[in-house]
């Protein structure tokens, strides 16, 4: 939520660079909260408390959105780790002949097809989904874009 100033920070700041902070993060927060910059406010119509309540009610949402984002992160990543171990359980040795398995129906031409491969898996933003991108990157083989098909 958005931490109201004190009636000092205020007199400090002043009142119009106090109302103008509180636009900015109205404005950045809408994004992080529905996807788009919030550019349908009128905040020269707006009061100060009025103001203050929009940015608290932005950061709540936008909370509400960065832990559902996490959940759904950890239940993707908690199917593939499944998948994996299926595919152990058929018959690979280890957890790289396993991604190696998974991914050998796939052409790599580098670095941005493998962070592509795993951005649809939907973890890519986590510790988890930069170490996959490693140990892929070691186990596909990349393919020169400029060989014939």
């Amino acid at each position: 939520m958005f931490s109201v100033g004190t009636k000092a920070d205020i007199a400090r700041m002043g009142m119009e660079a106090y109302r103008e902070m509180l636009e900015i993060e109205i404005y950045e927060t809408h994004k992080d909260a529905y996807g788009v910059k919030g550019r349908h406010y009128k905040f020269e119509d707006m009061s100060l408390e009025e103001l203050i309540a929009e940015a608290n009610e932005l950061a709540m949402v936008a909370y509400d959105v960065r832990e559902h984002e996490k959940f759904v992160e950890e239940c993707e990543l908690q199917s593939f780790e499944g998948h994996v171990a299926i595919t152990i359980a058929d018959g690979a040795e280890d957890r790289l002949t396993a991604l190696r398995w998974m991914t050998q129906m796939h052409t790599w031409f580098g670095l941005q097809d493998v962070e592509g491969y795993v951005y649809n898996l939907g973890f890519l933003f986590t510790p988890e989904g930069r170490e996959l991108v490693d140990e892929l990157c070691y186990v596909v083989e990349f393919t020169d874009w400029r060989e014939a098909q």
